[in-house]
């Protein structure tokens, strides 16, 4: 740095800058003699007044700027009048105390000059005294290390940004005074400015009090004598700064969001909202509109709606709006509109009218199914009144303490009891001495439950005869239009005794079952009077069932046969094998049935009816064959089959006939398909090409599956070029933005390698399949974090996406994973096509993939790219273990 009187010398000798020193008030006290030559000026002069008058503001609050930061370098260009006429000069003006008088120098150039030497004065015009107030006087941190971090000297505003005093700081470290979180990056940093490299970062500090603060720190070596001896460092508080940001960046967000949800709203309410102009006439209109009304928002937009309104409820909307109008608050009403198709539509409408924008501003809501059920309540409700009438149950409502208060009519058929007999009496004294504890116990629970079954009981008949009944009770006590508990009875009688006539010959049968018990084959009886959707109650199984199921008989008895039934159990057999019981006939069946350890096995069922002393079929014994062997070698042998068949199959010539015997005829059908006018067919009609038009297209997009399947499979030379990684996924990030912003993902990228050699179109569809794969089979519970790595083994770029998704159960799954048309997960939509082409795509240019996941933590996939020698030459294996 050079000597005060050095540099003012240096300035006043300078033919090609100007050299001003100017009071605070901006009097000139001293000038360089090219200066006072090319401005004709004396050292009394106002240096205002040489300024263009327009500029003189500006000038005034530069000055002002050097009185209040000293030390720091203020720019401003203006126009001078000199005897030549006007110059167009660059200043920079900076103010110091001496000898306690604020003092301000300006150093200008001419336009026309050159910057070299402009930017030479500038590095070196900074003199000793403008160092030590940019220093004590500067309202940032300002401070100097040694080559240890130890801290060499500090201005007082350190001492305020720290809540250290400056004598606390000196000769300590400034480690401790970082956040742990930027410990390691701040003294990375220190370390690269003592090494010579100048730095800047935002850092967290800790202050005194434990408060923590962001500030923004620039560091620049010290030299003496080509010599490193310290750091300089400047800080600034950007605490306020960063909070702000961080609220502006949450409020976008959230704005965003809103207005996100806003159209979704929009477009996916199932109601319609729209707006309309004084006169009537669509201004907006959502797309339920295509839903509920068959016209979809570009064909309403600019047309009148009373045309589309049923004709007989004009009136009724005319003044509903005219209300609107002369109210001024909001109305809802009803009326029909005529779909398109030309069925009548009802429409209940909340409209609004904004005065100051002319609009109204309406949300309309199909109800004609509402109507619709409303009528078929109704007439429900008739039915059930003439059921409980006629019925073939006893309904009747009770109180808390069992008075009846209601009992329908149809107990004078059933049990020769009046209704009105029975009303205000206590049922339990209907109820047979032995039966009233369980009356009495089904009393007690329906009062704590809403509803309970009621053991069988023996009630008194007019006749003073006692009938069995079999009760449900349900509690309506809180409900206004009971206020009771509701009884629904059925007169059991003659069931009851069937079933002791069953009991007796079920005696008889004792003979039977010691060889039953012995026997090798699995057997089981049910009873068919006791017949479900879920199959016959069980009575019995031997040991051989128990060995085959792994359940115990005091499992199985009691429970019905779906207990063996799993998700991959033919239901259409199970139903053909009820159809068959329930006709009385005998059946077999080879169903797929799981143990107690959900371990499968495939079993040949026979089923036969019984019936034990009258026509009434009252059993059903069924026996179980173990096939499961069988069905595994039936299976393999199918397997081979298929292989055989594949190996024998052309696959060039499966292509050409895709491509133009089933292609070209396809291509037919969806071109008469778009000239057909479906305005002009009836409605049965209509729904046959819908239903013919939707098949075409699902062929046709099955067909154009398999098509780029057989082009990957069959493509003997693929164009390959040298792609760069980040590229691509940056690529497949624009394309899935939309996404990706949706499900909140965040995508991480760790790249070792950065090129592989591969074809572009292939790389782009793994990178896409891969990322929408993990998007739609994420874990909603938490955030989706993707995670993009890439290194180098061998002769191999390994690429690696992993996620934090639900997983595959790779257990069951492994040997389908890349199966053609495999899905894993039926709560999400999709074709089973992703990994496939995926896997065909990475062999068909030499590379492979593995996957490995865990239900529930997530998925990762491993590719691997053969790559010639000079794109991975000199990279080493990358350990996944350092950044993992």
């Amino acid at each position: 740095m050079y000597p005060q009187q050095t540099m003012e010398n240096l300035l006043k000798g300078s033919s090609k800058f100007y050299y001003v020193k100017l009071r605070n008030e901006g009097k000139l006290l001293d000038s360089n003699d090219l200066f006072c030559s090319e401005v004709s000026t004396n050292k009394q002069t106002i240096f205002t007044h040489l300024i263009e008058e327009a500029e003189q503001d500006n000038f005034l609050q530069v000055l002002q700027n050097c009185k209040t930061f000293p030390g720091k370098a203020f720019k401003l260009e203006c126009m001078l009048q000199t005897p030549a006429g006007k110059k167009m000069v660059a200043w920079e003006f900076t103010g110091a105390m001496q000898q306690n008088t604020m003092v301000i120098e300006g150093l200008g150039t001419v336009r026309e000059f050159e910057n070299n030497i402009w930017d030479y004065i500038i590095k070196h015009k900074l003199t000793q005294l403008h160092y030590e107030s940019l220093f004590h006087q500067n309202p940032d941190a300002v401070y100097s290390f040694d080559p240890l971090g130890n801290f060499v000297s500090c201005n007082n505003a350190t001492e305020a940004l720290t809540g250290y005093p400056v004598t606390e700081l000196l000769n300590t470290s400034f480690a401790p005074l970082i956040h742990p979180e930027d410990v390691h990056l701040a003294l990375e940093n220190f370390q690269a400015t003592i090494n010579g490299s100048p730095r800047n970062l935002d850092l967290k500090l800790i202050t005194k009090k434990g408060e923590t603060k962001n500030i923004f720190v620039n560091v620049f070596p010290i030299v003496q004598n080509n010599i490193i001896t310290g750091v300089y460092g400047i800080s600034k508080d950007i605490t306020d700064k960063v909070a702000a940001e961080t609220k502006l960046a949450l409020q976008n967000a959230s704005l965003s969001k809103a207005e996100n949800e806003l159209k979704r709203l929009m477009y996916a309410s199932m109601d319609v909202i729209c707006s309309f102009d004084l006169a009537g006439n669509f201004i907006q209109v959502s797309e339920a509109s295509q839903t509920v009304l068959g016209y979809s928002p570009q064909e309403l937009i600019g047309t009148n709606t009373l045309p589309l309104i049923y004709k007989e409820d004009h009136g009724v909307t005319l003044e509903n709006i005219i209300r609107l109008h002369t109210s001024g608050n909001p109305v809802k009403f009803r009326n029909r509109y005529k779909h398109k198709n030309g069925k009548i539509v009802t429409i209940a409408w909340s409209m609004k009218l904004v005065k100051e924008e002319g609009t109204m501003y309406g949300v309309g809501r199909d109800v004609s199914e509402k109507i619709e059920a409303e009528q078929n309540l109704e007439l429900s409700e008739q039915r059930f009144r003439t059921l409980v009438q006629n019925g073939a149950d006893i309904v009747g409502i009770i109180n808390e303490k069992g008075i009846y208060t209601y009992v329908s009519p149809s107990t004078k058929t059933i049990l020769g009891h009046d209704a009105e007999e029975l009303i205000g009496k206590n049922a339990i004294n209907y109820v047979h001495p032995d039966d009233q504890e369980v009356a009495r116990k089904g009393l007690k629970e329906v009062l704590q439950k809403e509803e309970t079954r009621i053991n069988k009981f023996r009630f008194l008949d007019s006749s003073n005869q006692w009938r069995w009944i079999e009760t449900i009770a349900s509690n309506q006590l809180h409900n206004p239009a009971i206020q009771g508990i509701v009884i629904n009875s059925r007169d059991i009688t003659e069931r009851q005794l069937q079933e002791e006539n069953l009991h007796r010959t079920l005696n008889h049968l004792k003979l039977f079952e010691s060889i039953i018990l012995h026997s090798k084959e699995a057997i089981m009886i049910m009873d068919a009077l006791d017949f479900t959707k879920s199959g016959p109650k069980i009575q019995f199984v031997n040991k051989a069932f128990c060995d085959m199921t792994g359940f115990s008989a005091e499992e199985l008895i009691g429970n019905r046969p779906a207990i063996l039934q799993g998700s991959n159990t033919n239901r259409q057999a199970i139903a053909r094998m009820h159809e068959a019981m329930v006709k009385g006939d005998t059946c077999n069946e080879e169903l797929l049935n799981y143990k107690k350890n959900g371990e499968t096995f495939w079993c040949d069922i026979s089923v036969a009816p019984v019936s034990v002393n009258s026509n009434q079929i009252t059993y059903f014994i069924a026996t179980r064959r173990d096939i499961t062997q069988k069905k595994k070698n039936e299976r393999e042998k199918e397997l081979l089959i298929e292989e055989l068949t594949k190996s024998n199959n052309d696959l060039r010539q499966f292509t050409y006939i895709t491509s133009h015997n089933i292609r070209s005829p396809l291509s037919n059908l969806m071109g008469l398909l778009q000239l057909i006018n479906f305005d002009k067919l009836c409605d049965e009609n209509k729904k046959f090409f819908h239903f013919f038009k939707t098949s075409t297209l699902q062929l046709n997009q099955t067909i154009t599956d398999l098509m780029s399947i057989l082009v990957i499979k069959n493509q003997a030379d693929i164009e390959q070029n040298t792609l760069n990684i980040a590229a691509e996924i940056e690529i497949a990030k624009t394309t899935l933005c939309n996404i990706i912003a949706e499900s909140n993902a965040t995508i991480k990228v760790h790249l070792l390698q950065q090129e592989i050699m591969f074809n572009s179109a292939y790389f782009h569809s793994i990178i896409l399949n891969l990322l929408t794969n993990a998007i739609k089979y994420r874990n909603t519970r938490r955030n989706l974090v993707i995670d993009i790595r890439s290194y180098v083994v061998n002769d191999y770029t390994i690429i690696k996406v992993r996620d934090n998704g639900i997983g595959i159960d790779l257990n069951r799954y492994r040997d389908r994973v890349f199966g053609l048309y495999q899905r894993f997960h039926s709560n999400v939509d999709g074709k089973g096509l992703g990994l496939f082409i995926i896997k065909s795509q990475v062999t068909a240019l030499g590379g492979k993939i593995e996957v490995e996941s865990e239900v529930g933590k997530g998925t990762t996939f491993t590719l691997s790219f053969k790559n010639p020698a000079f794109l991975i030459s000199g990279k080493t294996r990358y350990v996944e273990e350092v950044i993992a």
